[in-house]
């Protein structure tokens, strides 16, 4: 017998019901424990050393990374459905994380939106952590949001993300832009597309507040394995003042010195 295919509005509500716990229970716990920072941090910062000599990823400046995508070469009006074609074939789930953020920002263009939470640490682990979906902060009524992602193939969950169900991708726009972030962020260019997300330094004190204020054991983890793996591109002089301004600085110094860099 034929199967019968789901429409995107019944994908969308059956996969509504299980998404936000899911998304609670996706996040990777590191496996190394030790307070030396080997372990994670070493194969995150090798796999970037790796992709850095291979051409597929590429520093350009502290705040511009280019990551190398397959990609066929469309007109500027097709790059966000050229991205999304792209995030069929990728096999590294943060580069297809990245192709969705990249296509739904090329449609809101020129709207100033920044990637932040889960997908924006995958990006900087190359997928050590994992996430499902992509976050933005986003200062945009509905209604623009509403105009321009379904013609992606986007449908609106009830909660008021978005899901493309074939890509099983959300994007979700509920986070308020930050505008002591704003002039920091990093933009990442691939297959034609580009996407804004926060920058390293503020990824790191969330990590930090959120292991002091709220202990969150976690949390210190992913900082150390962070820190060890991306050492040469923290902007210090940023990341100490941010850290002594939160109440971090005591954990910042004993990580900085846990990895022989006090």
């Amino acid at each position: 017998m034929a199967r019968m295919r789901r429409t995107p509005d019944e994908l969308a509500r059956k996969f509504a019901d299980s998404y936000w716990d899911e998304m609670r229970r996706s996040v990777a716990r590191p496996e190394d424990d030790s307070p030396s920072g080997a372990g994670l941090g070493d194969l995150v910062r090798r796999a970037w050393d790796d992709a850095e000599a291979r051409g597929d990823v590429r520093w350009t400046s502290p705040r511009t990374i280019e990551v190398a995508v397959q990609s066929g070469t469309a007109a500027a009006t097709d790059r966000a459905q050229n991205a999304l074609q792209a995030a069929e074939r990728e096999n590294e789930h943060w580069k297809r994380l990245l192709l969705v953020a990249g296509a739904v920002t090329t449609v809101l263009a020129p709207d100033p939106i920044y990637a932040v939470g889960g997908m924006v640490v995958e990006t900087y682990t190359q997928g050590a952590y994992a996430t499902r979906g992509v976050h933005f902060a986003a200062d945009l009524f509905p209604e623009r949001i509403a105009a321009r992602v379904p013609d992606l193939g986007f449908v609106r969950l009830p909660s008021g993300a978005w899901l493309h169900p074939h890509l099983r991708v959300v994007v979700d726009f509920s986070a308020r832009p930050d505008p002591s972030e704003m002039s920091r962020v990093v933009t990442v260019r691939l297959a034609g597309v580009s996407v804004r997300m926060r920058a390293l330094e503020d990824v790191l004190l969330d990590g930090l507040q959120a292991a002091v204020h709220r202990r969150r054991v976690t949390s210190e983890e992913w900082v150390r394995h962070m820190l060890a793996a991306h050492w040469e591109r923290i902007g210090w002089r940023l990341m100490e003042r941010q850290a002594g301004r939160a109440g971090c600085a005591e954990l910042l110094t004993r990580l900085k010195g846990e990895l022989g860099h006090a």
